[in-house]
Formats: C-alpha cells, structure tokens, sequence
C-alpha cells in the first residue's frame, strides 16, 4: 500500500549532508519518512543542489535570485538577516513568490495528502494561499517554531497569523508559553496542541565516560543573534575570571553579530581567553558538551524551546540559563536559572557551577535521566506522525 504524500515547507534546513545549521525539520521529515512520502520545499542557497534525497526524504530547494545573491535564509535566520542587512528586504518579493510558486506546483502536480508549514510567516500563510484554489484541500498542519510568534509582534502579524490559523486543520508549537499566548489571543484550545522538535538522546547526545571535563571551559552553542545574551556573557568574563584565573570562553556557531562580539572581547581584554569556534555539524557536538565545565546559555528574549539545552542535558552537561526558555521550570534544581540580562548574576552562577564541579555533574545527571524519557526523537516524532495521520484520514 502506498504511503501518503506529505509536503514539508520551511525556510531552514540542512543545505548538504554534514551542514552545521539547524537540522531539526530534517530529522523530523526523516523519520516521519517510515510512514509518509515525505517532500520538502526549502529556500536554495550558494553551494546547495536544487534536487536531492537525504535520509528518504526529498528535498527541493526554489531558486529565488541568482545565486550569489541568495542570502535571506541561513547564516541567522530571515529575520536576523532583514535586521542586520536592511537591503536584503529586496530579496523579500522574489523569495515569497518562488516560495509560493513551489508550494503551487507540488500541490497541483504532486497531489500530497497534507501538508505541513514551519513557521506561521512565511510559510504558513503561503501554503494557505496556495491552497484556496483547491475545491478539496489538503489538510494543512502550521508549527510555530518561536520566533514567528514572539518576534513578530504588530498588528499586522497577528492578524496574518489569525488569517493563517484561520485556514489550518491544526496548530502546534514547540512549548506551553507559548500555547497559552495563542489561547490568549483568540485561539480555540482543541486547535493548538504543544509538540517540541526531538533531541537524538538515544546514541547521538549521550554521557560518555570517557571524557573528561576540562573544569575551566564555558561553552556557548547557538546562533550569534540578538536574544541570545551573548552581550551578558562576555560581560560576565572578567568577573569569573577574577574569581577563577583559568576560566574560558567557547563559542560555537555564527551569525551577524559575531564581529561586534570579536570587537567587544577585544576591548575587554580578552582575546586570549574567548574563541569563535564557528559552526559545528551535529556528530562533533556532542564532544563539545562532554568535555566542558558548563554550558551558558543567557536568553535575553523568549526563546521557542531551546534544543541546545536538550542537547547539553542528554550528555550530561551542567547548564546556566534564565527563565526565558521554556525549560526553565523542567530544568529546577538541576541546573541554574538566573535573571535575564543580570551580568552579576551570570557571573555567579557561572563561577558557582566551576567552583563545585562534583554537586554540577550530580545535577546534569539527574537532569540527563529525566530529559532521556521527556524529550527524544521517538516520543516527537511519533507525536506528529499521529496528529498527521489523523488528519489525513479525517479529510478521506
């Protein structure tokens, strides 16, 4: 028996084997793959084919300028990109265009049984207007990742977002904050359902007790963007460094701040103590999160979820954070949640997690055991898989 056509359209995802950016809608894609005929619509960039199978996935990049000018998605995001290049709002019209005439031409020509957006804008909203030629439509799944609702905040946004729910058989989004905001603007309960991308917790981020933990080492893991709080954690460098001498700085990933933050750390003295990694792929990550005393991750704006968290709890890696991600709560007393935008604080967690290594690894221990059973790919896959067989079969 045939699997149903499923139609994925994002604007972020792997552009080739082995490619450091975010990966979560891949490995989704991948494994809801066993159950469906899974296609997916993603922006082509500098270097990537425009047609390929990855995992049993197919994936087709639209172009939407010439090639060397293909900057919009990646490296940061759309919205980090339009925020630190103005200009490139240029590229805006074409990209919605060939984002749209893609979603067209796989809806006539392919005929899926459903289709899933991530991201409510773009993606969303063009689905849903390619969409309104049909008679009988495919049910359409819309996922809110975070930053489509938390950073796209005016009245115009929203009522995009109203227009776009709207037209959606169902809504999920990646944590309960941000369900609760849905409800709270209008959003009926039974058409907004929480469902958080995976962490491979099984054999890619796990405790290995070969590694030893170098009891100096901070690591950052993210994009270099505005909300990280990457400002707050170089700030913080000189105090922890005061407290304990040997005391360093990872950074691992890029993004449009990245020379802002050389220069910072160059005024501040410490060039020799801070290093920009860059990006990382995924298989190499793990050993960055065994091998250091702790992983900082200061948001200064609400956050979706927060995969690297999952992913430095899987291997056991003690975390500082603050109570703008979601796992805040699930973290407690296993790690240490601090005020946003507080240096001092930042400080003093960070200095009290290097200070006494033994009561961190207990804590990160703790949480690894519990994030194994909360947040692996199994259980999130499996949760969309039902939410999409469901709809499927409803519209039959």
């Amino acid at each position: 028996m045939a699997k149903p056509r499923l139609l994925v359209t994002t604007s972020t995802y792997p552009r080739w084997p082995g490619d450091p950016g975010p990966a979560f809608v891949h490995e989704l894609a991948r494994r809801l793959a066993e159950r469906f005929e899974v296609r997916v619509l993603a922006p082509h960039a500098p270097g990537a084919a425009t047609y390929e199978h990855m995992d049993g996935v197919e994936i087709r990049r639209f172009r939407y300028a010439p090639a060397a000018l293909e900057m919009l998605a990646y490296d940061g995001g759309i919205l980090q990109n339009l925020r630190m290049h103005p200009l490139r709002t240029l590229l805006l019209p074409g990209f919605v265009l060939a984002q749209w005439c893609a979603v067209t031409a796989s809806l006539w020509r392919w005929r899926p049984a459903s289709v899933h957006a991530h991201w409510v804008l773009p993606q969303g909203l063009l689905a849903r207007l390619a969409l309104l030629p049909f008679r009988v439509r495919p049910p359409l799944l819309v996922t809110l990742h975070g930053s489509d609702l938390y950073r796209l905040t005016g009245g115009f946004a929203a009522r995009l977002r109203r227009w776009v729910f709207a037209g959606a058989a169902q809504v999920t989004v990646v944590s309960d904050a941000m369900r609760q905001s849905l409800l709270e603007a209008g959003l009926s309960a039974a058409a907004v359902q929480v469902a958080p991308m995976g962490v491979d917790l099984q054999s890619r981020f796990v405790p290995s007790v070969d590694s030893v933990r170098d009891p100096a080492r901070i690591l950052f893991v993210g994009r270099l963007v505005e909300g990280k709080g990457l400002g707050s954690l170089v700030r913080a460098l000189p105090a922890i460094r005061a407290a304990i001498p040997e005391a360093r700085l990872d950074l691992i990933g890029d993004g449009p701040l990245r020379a802002g933050l050389e220069q910072q750390v160059e005024a501040l003295g410490l060039a020799a103590h801070v290093r920009f990694l860059g990006p990382c792929p995924q298989e190499v990550l793990p050993e960055h999160y065994r091998r250091v005393a702790v992983l900082a991750a200061p948001f200064d704006r609400a956050e979706g979820f927060g995969l690297v968290l999952v992913e430095a709890m899987g291997c056991a890696c003690p975390i500082v954070t603050t109570p703008w991600t979601p796992l805040a709560s699930f973290i407690g007393d296993d790690g240490r949640v601090v005020a946003a935008d507080d240096v001092a604080a930042l400080a003093t967690a960070l200095i009290a997690t290097l200070s006494a290594p033994e009561e961190a690894t207990r804590r990160a221990q703790a949480l690894a055991s519990r994030a194994s059973q909360a947040f692996g790919w199994a259980a999130a896959s499996e949760r969309y898989a039902a939410i999409l067989s469901t709809l499927t079969e409803t519209r039959a």
